[in-house]
């Protein structure tokens, strides 16, 4: 293939979202080759234009000079569509090249805080920076090779890579800290010492107000490596700090990683001694735990990996047992475990605490990457986190399975990436147009747009919900008293809040009934769950819900048996079906990486669908034939209104 006369493919160097970057022979000048951006338009929002943000991107790197940033070289337009031509950079993007050594990270982020702040000079905001668009050159030396969403000067937020974005909806010099910072943490994972971690964490504080700015970020990287690492701390800190690190490497001598357990010291004690192989006393500790909360899923995975050989099956389950989505990632080991359970294989469960955060997920995909016996991960749980940790799968070539990824991206990638997730827009559709029958008239639209799945929701739905106020909100805090004050104000009848985390949901809804406002509530959270129901309480009398699972149906009355045999008084949802299904279609698929990325991109294809709890899962492309159930919540029951016929996404 030839690009505008003159440029001859060789190879693609990188597929991104808007755009492909092709390796290119110069016809005209012999010997020459290039990197030649062309923009692919089916990657774009809605309402965004290529030409746009590559004209503006021409115009950034024409006018700047940086020894960090491709030199621009021609540009030209490809059956419609722009392309550039830029200076090829030789090096693996900091995704393909993986974790860093501490002095490389601190080196990197010197050398990239001095970039921006030539940038911020000339009042420019990168906006997104990610280690998808950095290279790491020959030299060392790392080197920006997207531009793309920069702007000019603070504005509202304009895409970005999920995890990476600052989750203010104004960008500021404050978002490139923020963006940097999660560079430099996904880059070190779970190294590096207290100090250089604290700056970071510094660097992704939700609040803007909190993170140093970048001239202090600067003073600090750039004193040298060491300096910086450096922590004064007591002897005996650092002799603890010894023993935890003999501890680790004993684990990973055994062939398992070191799990980061949940605060409740039993099951501590139990994590320890199963990694140290004492199995028999981690069976006392998981029934202890058992005996004290029946529906504990990880009492339950604890006990059955105690009974297992050490060559079982090892499945890993990359899930927020922390943080503010717990109890969303307890519904998902819920399934895991009665999977586990029901499995005619033996297969050892290996519960990872991502605590809802991008960069310890793909921190967890590296270093499961190194452990042979793991052919499958299981998770993350959310589209952005699962669409982040794509980068890495892919480098690596370890099949990831997402346990609750919904955006159509999770179905199109770079191949090793896959999801059990239901597509939102068909679900959310009949939700949408019963909201429209209403005919609300001061109805709102929330949504956080740094999360990409509420993002794109909340645009393929807008039109269809009828006459709305959009407006954002920010799951990095779950303070809603300014909007609640508003809608109130305004006297909102109607509210549709794009949510993924039932828990941010059950907090709108309790601030928003503490105000007194009788606004209906819609919603596209994964149905009724556990920490949906415990968030809300009463606050969520009336809300609407569009589901793919309905416990009572007939599809799944064998799988709610199951469920509630082994979880007395807990009732199924989405998530735990999801999770179930994960599990067993996994082990059930062949124990190789390669061999199961082709099972996987087959399903649905040209191998018939897996046939799920509630639908048939199609991981090759977007499942079709969904069952939809309008539910409301009535007397703290989801009670069904209606089932749609089959959605078509």
């Amino acid at each position: 293939m030839t690009l505008g006369e003159r440029y001859r493919v060789v190879e693609v160097l990188a597929r991104g979202a808007t755009s492909t970057v092709y390796l290119c022979d110069d016809l005209r000048l012999s010997g020459a080759r290039w990197a030649v951006k062309l923009a692919d338009p089916t990657g774009l929002g809605p309402g965004a234009s290529a030409r746009q943000l590559f004209d503006r991107e021409a115009e950034l790197l024409a006018r700047l000079s940086h020894p960090l940033l491709p030199r621009l070289v021609d540009r030209f337009i490809h059956e419609g569509q722009p392309a550039l031509v830029l200076e090829l950079v030789a090096g693996p993007t900091l995704a393909q090249r993986g974790l860093l050594s501490q002095a490389e990270t601190v080196r990197v982020g010197r050398e990239l805080a001095d970039l921006l702040c030539e940038l911020h000079s000339q009042d420019i905001l990168l906006v997104d920076l990610s280690p998808s668009n950095v290279l790491l050159a020959p030299d060392g030396r790392p080197r920006l090779v997207d531009l793309g969403l920069a702007r000019t000067g603070p504005g509202p937020t304009a895409g970005g890579t999920p995890g990476f974005t600052a989750p203010e909806t104004h960008q500021t010099t404050a978002s490139d800290v923020y963006a940097l910072g999660a560079l430099l943490k996904a880059s070190l994972g779970r190294r590096g010492t207290p100090r250089l971690r604290a700056l970071l964490e510094r660097c992704t504080d939700s609040d803007p107000t909190r993170r140093p700015s970048l001239t202090e970020l600067r003073q600090d990287l750039q004193a040298d490596p060491a300096a910086v690492s450096a922590e004064s701390v007591p002897r005996a800190a650092v002799l603890a700090a010894a023993l935890l690190l003999l501890a680790s490497l004993s684990s990973l001598t055994a062939g398992l990683l070191a799990w980061r357990p949940p605060p409740e010291r039993l099951a501590v004690q139990a994590w320890e001694a199963l990694l140290a192989g004492e199995r028999t006393r981690a069976g006392l500790l998981a029934a202890r735990i058992l005996e004290q909360d029946p529906s504990d899923p990880e009492g339950h995975i604890l006990a059955r990996n105690a009974t297992l050989d050490p060559e079982a099956v090892v499945l890993p389950l990359i899930v927020p047992v922390t943080g503010p989505e717990w109890r969303e990632g307890r519904a998902f080991l819920q399934g895991a475990a009665l999977a586990q359970q029901t499995s005619p294989r033996p297969v050892f469960l290996r519960v990872c605490d991502d605590g809802g955060q991008v960069d310890r997920a793909m921190s967890w995909v590296e270093e499961l990457s190194r452990d042979e016996r793991v052919f499958c991960v299981l998770g993350p749980t959310s589209s952005e986190r699962s669409l982040a940790v794509d980068l890495v799968a892919a480098r690596l070539e370890l099949p990831v399975l997402s346990l609750g990824a919904s955006h159509p991206r999770a179905w199109d990638n770079a191949g090793w990436l896959f999801t059990v997730g239901v597509p939102y827009e068909a679900r959310v559709a009949p939700l949408a147009r019963e909201f429209r029958s209403r005919g609300f008239r001061k109805a709102w639209l929330l949504y956080d747009p740094q999360q990409v799945m509420a993002r794109d929701l909340a645009f393929a739905i807008k039109s269809q919900l009828g006459p709305v106020r959009e407006q954002v909100y920010s799951t990095a805090s779950q303070d809603f008293r300014e909007l609640v004050r508003a809608m109130v104000q305004e006297r909102a009848d109607a509210v549709f809040f794009v949510a993924a985390p039932g828990s941010y949901l059950g907090e709108f809804a309790v601030q928003l009934r503490a105000a007194g406002s009788q606004a209906a509530l819609y919603s596209n959270v994964s149905g009724y769950t556990e920490g949906l129901r415990k968030a809300g309480g009463p606050a969520l009398e009336g809300l609407r819900l569009s589901e793919t699972f309905f416990p009572g149906s007939e599809q799944v009355k064998a799988f709610e048996q199951g469920f509630r045999k082994l979880f007395p008084g807990v009732e199924p949802g989405r998530s735990s079906a999801q999770a179930y299904d994960a599990v067993q279609l996994v082990v059930n698929g062949p124990p190789a990486r390669e061999s199961l990325r082709q099972h996987l991109s087959q399903l649905g294809v040209s191998l018939p669908a897996y046939p799920g709890i509630s639908a048939p899962l199609s991981t090759g492309r977007i499942p079709k034939e969904l069952p939809v159930y309008l539910l409301e919540v009535s007397s703290g029951h989801e009670q069904l209104l209606r089932e749609e016929p089959p959605a078509t996404p």
